[in-house]
This record gives structure tokens, C-alpha cells and sequence, in this order.
């Protein structure tokens, strides 16, 4: 798939090396969703799992490797690679924890989506009370606690010109 202003494939960069827009302020991403990680066998993989390997997702994992079909996978890379991959090619991340991380402290996904210039939309579990965003509008979006609202919130994000132009 190109861009449709300058014909650029999906992962080329019309912009700058760092950013998943192009020239024309309009941001297109080879992949839906993107996770990266470790697989180190918690009980958070059951949930990355029904989630990630939905066929309805066009997914890249970084680290965490799988063989779903919808995927695609990556090695581990240092955080220096991985930024400069990551911000040219997904729409989105999800934001999940093991049960220690629940309820209690941002993990460095959090910061790490933002920087990313990734929807991080957060998983319920991750933060029941729902006290790590303040923002009320913000808030009623950003949380998820199945598949099918971040199918609802993802197809929003990227038919809302709101959400997708700079």
C-alpha cells in the first residue's frame, strides 16, 4: 500500500526518519497493532494472546515471538533500534502488565508509547481505579477491557482525521 499524496510504500519515510507521518501531515502504518517484549511465560500472555492473535489485527512484535498467522515478528533489539523502527509502522500498542504491575505503577510501555507516537491504549486490569489518566475524554477512550473496543477505538483512530493528521 503507498501514500497517497507521494506514492511512498508503507515503512518508506516521506517525513523524517523518526516519524510516522508524511509530508503531507498524514500518517499511514503498515500494521495495526504492535507489541514488544519478552515471552517469559506469565499469566500476562494469555491476555497478549487473545488479544495479539486475533486474525482482525494486522500485528509486528518486537521480542516476543509467536507463530500466529497476523503476525510479524522481530527479534529483540536494543531501544535504540526498536524507536527507530516502531514509529513508522503501527497504529497502536496495548498497555498490560503482570499481576505485580497491576493496580499499583507505570510500567515504561506507558512513557514508552508516548514516545513512540502509538495510541497506548490500556488494558483495564493494568489500572482498575483508572487513576494514571485524569483527562475525563481522554480516560473514556484510552481504557479497553476486550477485543472488541479496541476494534471500536482503533477504526476510529484511523478514519478521524482528528486522530491521524498532525
Amino acid at each position: 500500500t503507498f501514500c497517497t499524496f507521494c506514492k511512498n510504500n508503507f515503512g518508506t519515510i516521506c517525513f523524517e526518519q523518526v516519524s510516522s507521518f508524511n509530508a503531507h501531515g498524514i500518517r499511514h502504518c503498515q500494521y495495526d497493532l504492535v507489541y514488544y517484549g519478552n515471552n517469559r511465560g506469565t499469566e500476562r500472555d494469555k491476555i497478549i494472546k487473545s488479544i495479539f492473535s486475533d486474525p482482525d489485527f494486522n500485528v509486528v512484535t518486537w521480542g516476543y515471538e509467536v507463530d500466529w498467522p497476523n503476525v510479524t515478528v522481530n527479534k529483540y533489539c536494543s531501544h535504540e533500534e526498536l524507536f527507530k523502527n516502531l514509529c513508522t509502522n503501527a497504529w497502536a500498542t496495548v498497555i498490560l502488565g503482570d499481576a505485580t504491575h497491576n493496580n499499583n505503577f507505570f510500567t515504561a510501555r506507558f512513557f514508552e508509547s508516548m514516545m513512540l507516537d502509538l495510541v497506548g491504549f490500556i488494558w483495564t486490569d493494568y489500572d482498575k481505579d483508572r487513576k494514571f489518566i485524569k483527562n475525563e475524554e481522554l480516560k473514556e477512550f484510552i481504557y479497553i477491557s476486550n477485543n472488541a473496543e479496541l476494534k471500536e477505538k482503533l477504526a476510529r483512530i484511523k478514519s478521524d482525521e482528528k486522530f491521524y493528521r498532525h
